[in-house]
């Protein structure tokens, strides 16, 4: 990919000329340079000067989704190239939340990494609202997401299903009057709470518990609030946190109540705290593979899809 497309995607990532060229590691006159001179070849100017972060002009707009179709083409020239070898050598790049690359997917990349030792994972960490934009830039392959799909991103196929619990620390059991229908960490690990005779936890209790919620923009946040609200209920959150395994660990240390995974209780064995089933369909968290639509599926990431359901059969 020429030079200077890679300068002008830089600046609309960033906003700024300034802060393009920092990570461009030019200098700010030296960047301006060139992409006036992409602008001078094409007779159009590429960003609104006048505005801060800096946005495209429907040119801009044009050029950056060129930007990202080159992008996708080379992406795709390597994998074809790399797929000559057999598997034998090759790159995937997965993005993910620290919570589905460290518990979800962990196991899955040891098994695709002791099969496939030749074929490089590049892991890269990052919030669930910001892996849409990383899948249509090419940074990434492919990701792991529950969240609604972009129109210019397709769902590959189902990855696996979580049930949300609400985890409770134990003294809150007596400290709010709470029904003695909790579950423990064993009774987890045994499934019991997809049972359905597995009692529930009544709404009214929710206002009760100072809560710790994820940030905004986070799914787990969209859902915790949708509960409350669909229940004509406000919360008592005591504090936001941005990572979902952390939530937990502080609610095991009596700062809260927060809404987690099963995956998550399974895998953090605390023994300070006490699970709640709730009744809504909130509850219940359909992932899937998502992928850029109609980019190509090489060997490699075939081979680790067909892992993925392996595991989560």
């Amino acid at each position: 990919m020429q030079q200077e497309m890679k300068y002008v995607f830089t600046v609309y990532q960033e906003g700024s000329f300034s802060k393009a060229a920092q990570k461009l590691y030019i200098t700010q006159p030296a960047l301006t340079i060139s992409v006036q001179k992409v602008e001078a070849m094409i007779g159009f100017k590429l960003f609104d000067r006048s505005t801060h972060p800096l946005k495209l002009t429907p040119a801009g707009e044009l050029y950056i989704q060129k930007y990202y179709e080159i992008k996708m083409l080379e992406n795709e020239l390597t994998c074809q190239i790399n797929e000559l070898s057999d598997l034998k050598k090759g790159d995937i790049l997965i993005g993910g939340t620290q919570y589905i690359l460290s518990y979800v997917l962990a196991p899955v990349l040891s098994a695709f990494a002791e099969r496939f030792p030749n074929i490089n994972i590049h892991l890269i960490e990052s919030s669930s609202d910001k892996l849409d934009g990383l899948l249509l830039s090419g940074s990434i392959d492919l990701c792991l997401k529950c969240d609604e799909i972009n129109p210019s991103l397709s769902a590959f196929s189902h990855a696996f299903r979580e049930h949300l619990l609400l985890a409770v620390p134990k003294e809150y059991v007596t400290q709010f009057q709470l029904p003695d229908t909790g579950m423990s960490l064993r009774m987890i690990e045994e499934n019991l709470h997809l049972s359905p005779d597995c009692i529930c936890l009544e709404p009214h209790f929710l206002p009760k518990l100072p809560f710790l919620f994820l940030t905004s923009g986070t799914n787990l946040h969209e859902r915790c609030m949708e509960l409350f609200h669909q229940n004509g209920l406000e919360p008592n959150i005591r504090m936001q946190i941005q990572q979902n395994v952390t939530a937990y660990h502080l609610a095991g240390n009596g700062l809260g109540a927060t809404l987690t995974s099963d995956i998550t209780i399974k895998k953090n064995k605390d023994l300070n705290l006490v699970f709640y089933k709730i009744d809504s369909p909130l509850m219940v968290r359909d992932f899937f593979v998502i992928i850029r639509s109609r980019s190509y599926i090489s060997k490699a990431i075939s081979e680790f899809i067909d892992i993925l359901h392996s595991y989560y059969a």
